[in-house]
């Protein structure tokens, strides 16, 4: 059975992971995120304008053979640079993203979308320096290209500044040593007809949350000990370890906070708390006209126009419920970007030209809204008095769910609008963000990172999801605070 490299790697950190991928293929899935690998691979090829002179291999609407045979033409060749060549040794089938040969020494490069090396960027390139030995390719030197944090872009890209480029070939010994011990017991692991037992870990979270978490995790009951809110986790598999899993059992044994202790109680008694004081408090300080205000915003790794440094938050969507008066009529509007430019001036007058220098914006996590319009207004001088005027009519509608003014258990411990809606309003089908195409933030960042990628219709289609997405999350702060005037 072939094994990847990216299922070796997976396989050192859980065996039972990698008897997964290769047995159980059909089981439901956690962490499916196919657009977030699209932007690591996008990364990729851009470090490949580092070398001009590179020979690119491609895979796609190839077998994997084929990649192997035409990365052992690209050598014979003599070519001193390689893109995405790819080997197989012992049935392990691996890609690097960058090799270069050289009489003094041949080298590795790894490409990262990260802007830091990290202890797992080394480990996988250590991989791919043993798999290399393995196929009569010798590395003497190792690199990681990652992304410049500092860099701003001007009119065209500066490929040399936007890449850092760290060599860390002095930090491969300490990791190559069990290498060939590892692939031994993973590849029998991989044959067995039953999964191996692994305990549950840290790892089935961490640094990501494990594709097959779904099937390992079955015994663990709902509300148990790793569903307490802002709990540290390395806590939570201590005392799962200990026994203590379920709420009943966390009470009086492991110490906890007031919100901690609120959402067992309610959870195990069906209370609610309101505070209806406070609430008032909140309520009394809102002025009309009201302007329920949220915006999407996306972090590109490589900078899309001028004056934008990697992952900056850019602003390209916002929807704005607005209502005049008391019992005012409800109104809507948005704005999206034109996909592939610059969307910051724009959507500043839009913004302006909605939204008076009167009455109360309300969001649901100010940190977002007063950064975005504060850059803004920085950027453009001309628009930043009445920017920052908006700015200071910020209120935020999160600290009454976020302090506790308002629980029911179906929050779960979270303060999250997509926690706070579907408890308040369970049985409104419209107001279920499961219904959308486009469910949260991170999949609209995603998404619009690389739309001007995909073709018109394509864009037109993602945009109307996108705006579907961010209107929900407007609308639902109305919702909400129709339902906190009634209390």
């Amino acid at each position: 059975m072939k094994i990847s490299k990216a299922q070796l790697l997976s396989g050192k950190k859980c065996e039972k992971a990698l008897w997964f991928q290769l047995h159980a293929r059909e089981q439901n899935k956690e962490n499916n995120n196919p657009i977030k690998f699209e932007i690591e691979d996008w990364v990729v090829e851009c470090a490949f304008n580092l070398f001009p002179q590179g020979k690119r291999i491609y895979a796609r609407g190839k077998t994997r053979d084929e990649v192997i045979e035409d990365s052992k033409k690209a050598i014979g060749e003599n070519n001193n640079v390689i893109f995405n060549a790819g080997f197989e040794t012992k049935g392990v089938f691996f890609t690097c993203d960058i090799l270069e040969f050289s009489h003094e020494g041949n080298k590795l490069y790894a490409v990262k979308s990260s802007n830091r090396v990290k202890i797992e960027h080394i480990e996988e390139a250590v991989y791919e320096k043993f798999l290399l030995k393995q196929v009569g390719i010798s590395i003497e030197k190792v690199f990681i290209i990652y992304i410049n944090a500092d860099y701003e872009r001007t009119d065209e890209l500066d490929y040399h500044a936007l890449f850092n480029i760290e060599e860390v070939t002095e930090h491969i010994c300490k990791f190559q040593e069990d290498y060939m011990d590892t692939m031994k017991s993973l590849r029998a692991y991989s044959k067995d007809c039953k999964a191996p037992y692994k305990p549950l870990g840290e790892y089935c979270l961490k640094p990501y949350v494990c594709e097959f978490k779904s099937i390992c995790w079955r015994h663990v009951p709902q509300n148990s000990i790793f569903d307490i809110t802002s709990f540290p986790l390395d806590l939570k598999f201590k005392y799962f370890n200990e026994g203590i899993i379920s709420f009943e059992q966390a009470m009086g044994k492991v110490k906890l906070n007031d919100n901690q202790k609120m959402q067992i109680l309610c959870e195990l008694k069906d209370e609610e708390v309101i505070d209806r004081d406070k609430i008032h408090n909140f309520l009394n300080e809102i002025k009309y006209p009201l302007y329920f205000l949220d915006f999407e915003t996306f972090s590109s790794p490589i900078p899309q126009f001028e004056k934008v440094k990697p992952y900056e938050q850019i602003p390209f969507l916002y929807s704005l419920h607005t209502i005049d008066a008391p019992e005012g009529e409800l109104k809507h509007n948005y704005f999206i970007a034109s996909v592939g430019k610059d969307p910051r001036r724009p959507l500043a007058e839009a913004l302006i030209n909605n939204i008076s220098t009167k009455g109360s914006v309300i969001v649901y996590n100010k940190s977002l809204e007063k950064a975005v319009i504060k850059d803004l207004a920085l950027q453009f001088q001309d628009l930043s008095s009445n920017l920052m005027k908006i700015r200071e009519n910020i209120k935020d509608m999160m600290i009454i769910f976020q302090r506790r003014y308002y629980y029911v258990r179906a929050m779960k411990g979270s303060h999250s609008i997509k926690n706070v809606l579907p408890a308040l309003f369970p049985n409104d089908t419209k107001l279920n963000y499961e219904g959308l195409k486009i469910k949260n933030g991170e999949m609209a960042n995603n998404i619009y990172t690389l739309l001007w990628l995909k073709s018109k219709e394509e864009q037109n289609n993602i945009k109307k999801e996108l705006v579907k997405y961010c209107s929900l999350d407007s609308y639902a702060m109305v919702k909400i605070f129709e339902r906190l005037k009634d209390l």
